[in-house]
């Protein structure tokens, strides 16, 4: 990352097998990739305050401010804490109204949560839905 590039948004994808951390500029551009393979079933020693400081620890220190997101299966009952799914049909208000906003040892975390369609065949999305509102 440059010097005088000023991140405004660190974006966690933390799934099942990796996390991807990526850091955001104002216009919404990737300006750093940070993949790791500490998926919520492969932790290091430390768990997940430990994965989240070796990850992006740096960017809290050096911007203290700068907000954190994190989809995933971070926000599962398995994961890190647990963001109650968004029933569909919702919109972008529906969906960051959902975020569970969370102090950790390593500063606030947003956690977004997955949405979910009911009925006899109940679909769920936990990690996808941002995405595909950011790609909007």
């Amino acid at each position: 990352m440059t010097a005088t590039l000023q991140p405004a948004l660190v974006g966690l994808d933390w799934g099942t097998s990796s996390l991807r951390a990526y850091l955001f500029d104002a216009r919404g551009d990737v300006v750093e990739r940070r993949p790791r393979p500490w998926g919520i079933q492969a932790l290091p020693a430390g768990g997940y305050p430990a994965a989240f400081r070796e990850t992006v620890g740096d960017c809290r220190t050096r911007w203290p401010g700068l907000p954190v997101l994190a989809s995933g299966m971070v926000g599962s009952r398995q994961g890190w804490r647990e963001a109650a799914y968004v029933a569909c049909p919702l919109d972008v208000a529906a969906l960051a109204g959902g975020i569970l906003q969370t102090e950790t040892e390593c500063g606030r975390v947003g956690i977004v949560p997955g949405v979910v369609q009911s009925g006899p065949t109940p679909d769920m999305m936990r990690g996808e839905e941002p995405q595909v509102v950011g790609a909007l």
